[in-house]
């Protein structure tokens, strides 16, 4: 409910807050979307010896100047912006697939963007960006459960 909220109603505007639009965004934006892309670095990351260690990271200059004007929605599509991107990456460059150095060099942008999307997201999920901080912050990436369960129907 909260991302709904925050990402589709604008702060100044109404919105359409219904059951089926709220699943909708569930399952597109959080299971298909961020979920997926936590998931699908984590395995292909675990277990590899990618020498990336945990930086202090703070609120992109977008996201924080979004924050600012209290335009949350425009917070949330900057993020969401970067999940697609990096999702795009792994799909375009076809990470599982590649070896050595090259996959080396693919699998820590993409874990310093996943690191990124979690202090991003912190303001908004701070749950959610805590389960991705622990579950990408050490030396070692390891396979965690869904961080969004599927809807029963």
């Amino acid at each position: 409910l909260r991302y709904y909220l925050i990402s589709q109603i604008p702060t100044q505007d109404d919105g359409d807050l219904t059951e089926e639009r709220m699943a909708a965004v569930y399952v597109s934006d959080l299971q298909n979307g961020l979920g997926n892309l936590v998931a699908r670095v984590a395995a292909m990351a675990e277990g590899q010896e990618l020498g990336t260690r945990k930086q202090e990271l703070v609120i992109s200059d977008d996201v924080a100047k979004a924050l600012e004007q209290y335009k949350f929605d425009e917070a949330m599509a900057s993020i969401w912006e970067r999940i697609k991107k990096a999702d795009q990456y792994v799909s375009e460059k076809k990470v599982w697939a590649l070896t050595g150095e090259e996959k080396t060099k693919a699998l820590v942008w993409l874990v310093g963007e996943i690191r990124q999307i979690a202090v991003d997201l912190a303001p908004f999920m701070p749950g959610t960006a805590e389960k991705i901080s622990k579950q990408y912050g050490g030396d070692k990436i390891v396979k965690g459960e869904a961080l969004f369960p599927r809807l029963s129907s």
